[in-house]
């Protein structure tokens, strides 16, 4: 589709859709006017809003959905060709985000949602030429860019980036002074750029030349958008008006799964999901993963060699043991009063022997919607950790005391910590594939899984990696940014 201002198009001439006068108008002094139906002033971006999603208009609400026994399928998108018209670039990345990176809100329940379902609301609200504006044409541009090897896109991107960045800093030069409605879409545009940078990592910013350490110190030095979310949730719990918004509660999830990822407990003011929405069973894992946050945090020094090197303190070891026993026991009880559209079902898969397919074991499991896997991967994730961290603090136990029947223990519990799979297709929506990051990012960092399925669960997150255009994620696959 060809977007021109009327003044040329009456004329037949090119236009390069400059706003608000185009380079041809403007050299010529004519006067520069423009078709409504373009929503180009509206928007910021080129292209004609075809439905009322798409301009973010709220939609009638629908039934809620029965319950289905099987899992959807979603299937790839083709790859997209780009027609030789002017900014056509621009809306073939706008359209491949739309499609290929966000969830609909009647597509999945609140609790699998992440920041991209609030995107579009907020964007249409947002003045043209805004820092949220400028952010999702960078982010929808690098991954698309990244997706279908469009240079143009990932320059456009490029500029779009550093672009918005200043455009952020200028609107939160009066930081205390934001209205509500401006912290909401500050904390989207923040978000957007954090998406944005782990596109780019390793393309756009300089690979940190540090040594991997336990926490990913070398990737935060880069990609420090979460401190500014954590800024502007607080900002706005200030304002104090419980409840929250959904935006909030969804922001809030991923600061907290990043926390645990750094080895940092959850801020005092984010610690009870409760507060933020969260309720039923995923208010339950909300609240094992601040303790969990807590526990890596308490349990950080037995990352180090030297902890083990005598003399060392016996009851420091013993303090974590007990906790992470404790924490143990009441996540695994978890399951046992779940309401039925919680559980999973289930079959026999022969798509796989000894890790080589989509599955590892010949079991696969079904669940009622995607959100309800989301949950129960991450709830296998901090499993996961929590052993981890339980076997190391009793491994110098172990090698102290030399209890035959505790080293047995030890051995049996390393082969079971990689029990739990998740199946991941090789061609997969990024919006699917957003759900398996996390939880696929713990697995292969936990350092108790048996190589054989560490090596198979790398291979998945090396597709989910591709799928999302993660550049952060390839070098967790490549490098291992995190330890557990």
């Amino acid at each position: 589709m060809v977007f021109r201002c009327q003044t040329c198009k009456s004329r037949h001439v090119k236009c390069d859709a400059v706003l608000p006068i185009c380079s041809r108008c403007k050299k010529a002094g004519r006067t520069c006017t423009w078709d409504p139906n373009d929503h180009v002033a509206e928007t910021g971006l080129h292209f004609k809003i075809e439905n009322s999603f798409a301009g973010g208009r709220p939609r009638r609400p629908r039934k809620v959905k029965e319950l289905v026994p099987e899992s959807v399928d979603l299937p790839s998108l083709p790859p997209l060709s780009i027609p030789a018209t002017p900014h056509a670039v621009d809306i073939q990345a706008f359209h491949y985000w739309l499609e290929n990176f966000m969830f609909r809100l009647e597509d999945l329940p609140d609790i699998g949602h992440e920041y991209n379902a609030y995107v579009i609301f907020h964007w249409a609200r947002a003045r043209p030429g805004s820092g949220l504006h400028l952010g999702l044409f960078a982010y929808s541009h690098a991954v698309f860019g990244r997706a279908n090897r469009v240079e143009k896109a990932l320059e456009d991107a490029d500029r779009a980036h550093s672009q918005a960045i200043v455009t952020m800093q200028k609107e939160m030069e009066d930081f205390e002074q934001l209205l509500d409605e401006n912290i909401d879409q500050l904390l989207v545009t923040t978000m957007l750029m954090s998406s944005y940078q782990n596109t780019m990592y390793g393309i756009q910013i300089p690979h940190p030349s540090s040594a991997v350490d336990e926490v990913g110190s070398r990737l935060w030095q880069s990609l420090c958008h979460h401190e500014g979310a954590l800024a502007l949730l607080k900002l706005r719990q200030e304002h104090g008006r419980p409840p929250y918004l959904p935006l909030h509660r969804v922001v809030r999830r991923q600061v907290v799964r990043t926390c645990i990822l750094r080895g940092v407990p959850v801020p005092d003011f984010l610690d009870s999901g409760g507060d933020y929405g969260e309720e039923g069973p995923a208010l339950e894992v909300d609240a094992f993963m601040v303790r969990v946050a807590a526990l890596r945090n308490k349990s950080m020094f037995l990352l180090s060699r030297e902890s083990f090197d005598p003399p060392f303190d016996t009851q420091l070891f013993e303090d974590v043991a007990i906790k992470a026993l404790e924490l143990h026991n009441t996540i695994a009880s978890w399951p046992e009063s779940l309401p039925e559209d919680w559980t999973f079902s289930t079959r026999p898969s022969s798509e796989s022997l000894n890790g080589i397919g989509h599955v590892y074991s010949n079991i696969s499991h079904r669940y009622s919607t995607h959100g309800h896997a989301a949950i129960w991967n991450r709830y296998r994730a901090i499993q996961l950790i929590v052993n981890s961290i339980r076997l190391r603090s009793l491994s110098n136990q172990l090698e102290t005391l030399n209890y035959p029947s505790q080293r047995s223990l030890l051995y049996n519990k390393r082969r079971a910590l990689g029990k739990s799979t998740i199946t991941t297709d090789d061609e997969i929506l990024p919006k699917v594939a957003g759900l398996l990051a996390w939880p696929l990012t713990v697995a292969v960092s936990c350092e108790y899984i048996p190589e054989s399925q560490r090596q198979w669960l790398k291979g998945k997150l090396k597709i989910v990696a591709k799928s999302l255009g993660d550049a952060v994620l390839e070098s967790v696959v490549k490098q291992g940014e995190f330890r557990f």
